[in-house]
């Protein structure tokens, strides 16, 4: 019996770059570049130092905009606090926005959640988007945005809209600002679960099959499981990963949610890189194929509480693969004066990972 060949359009994860920004950007620079530098203004330092480093190295006559997202959460019972290292964050990237030749700068106003506790972000997002450079995003030779500081969601939506926006040929990257591992920013008050397809929310209805891309927060996760109650699940467990132990620690510590409330057999249990999201994007790229070939009738979700690198290749995947994605928002946010004073350290020796997701490398 011959064996079915499934064709993959997508590359491989190692076709995609993955580089350090500055040094890509020197490389990828020219006079007749229109480059908008999204941003989200938030109370962790590391919604800094990207801008700063492109503003440093992009070519002479070209024209660059900058165009900050501040989001404001009246939920966080830490919003005093939150809020004025936000406007530490804020004149930093003020500074470093006006201090560009032929530079714009736009900052727009976000709200993330309504008094009803209803998360209205993602809406608000693209709609002031959308008045402040949508009728100008054609014209942009290249679009970054700097994902560091930006809520899950928010990422998500907005990158779902710039990816079905932009004209063949146009450039998108995301940018990220990663320091190292330790214990950063406490999340709870988890609320408002929802599906995210592309740029918009959508409802789903009938048998659903979930990847859940696993990391510490497992009872966050567990809560996206009693929103879907899916039919079937195949959870993604980071290897190789820097620490090396952490996949089986992972399964270990939560066997009885994996094994037990969510009746995984084991042979449902899939690998991929903890640190480089295009494995990530290729397993779930893989796994979507054949999903689409053996359960048409069935919708696949994607779950990820990852690190914000692993997020970047999970979404890109549903993107391509036009999969929905599950996510359940925190309302309080809460970093220690020393954690945020030893971040603020680190940023200035922190080099920016740049990602080009779309454009003219692929077009």
């Amino acid at each position: 019996m011959q064996k079915k060949i499934l064709l993959r359009e997508e590359p491989y994860y190692n076709y995609y770059v993955q580089e350090p920004m500055t040094e890509f950007w020197k490389q990828h620079r020219h006079k007749y570049q229109n480059v908008l530098f999204i941003c989200g203004l938030g109370f962790d330092p590391r919604c800094t130092p990207a801008l700063k480093a492109i503003v440093s190295v992009i070519e002479s006559g070209s024209s660059f905009t900058t165009l900050c997202a501040r989001f404001t959460n009246c939920m966080d019972s830490n919003f005093v606090n939150n809020y004025g290292s936000s406007l530490e964050c804020l004149d930093i990237i003020r500074d470093a926005a006006d201090n560009v030749q032929n530079g714009y700068r736009h900052e727009i106003e976000v709200n993330l959640f309504d008094d009803k506790e209803h998360h209205i972000g993602d809406a608000m997002l693209i709609h002031e988007f959308a008045e402040a450079v949508g009728s100008k995003l054609s014209d942009y030779t290249d679009i970054v945005v700097d994902v560091s500081a930006f809520p899950r969601s928010m990422m998500y939506t907005l990158i779902g809209y710039l990816w079905k926006c932009r004209k063949i040929g146009q450039n998108l990257f995301a940018v990220l600002t990663q320091t190292p591992e330790h214990e950063r920013t406490t999340t709870k008050k988890f609320i408002d679960t929802s599906y995210v397809k592309g740029d918009k929310r959508y409802p789903l209805e009938g048998d659903q099959v979930w990847i859940p891309i696993l990391d510490d927060e497992i009872d966050r996760m567990d809560a996206i499981y009693d929103f879907l109650r899916p039919t079937e699940v195949f959870p993604l467990v980071p290897f190789p990963d820097r620490n090396l132990r952490k996949g089986d620690s992972l399964l270990t510590r939560c066997r009885d949610t994996i094994f037990g409330k969510w009746q995984v057999p084991f042979k449902n249990i899939m690998y991929a890189s903890g640190s480089v999201p295009w494995d990530v994007f290729r397993k779930l790229s893989d796994f979507a194929v054949l999903h689409g070939n053996t359960k048409p009738t069935s919708s696949l979700v994607i779950s990820t509480l990852a690190g914000r690198a692993i997020s970047i290749g999970a979404l890109v995947a549903a993107l391509k693969h036009d999969l929905y994605i599950c996510h359940i928002q925190p309302a309080e946010y809460n970093m220690s004066e020393e954690m945020r004073t030893m971040i603020m350290n680190e940023c200035e020796h922190v080099e920016p990972t740049l990602y080009w997701l779309a454009g003219s490398l692929y077009d």
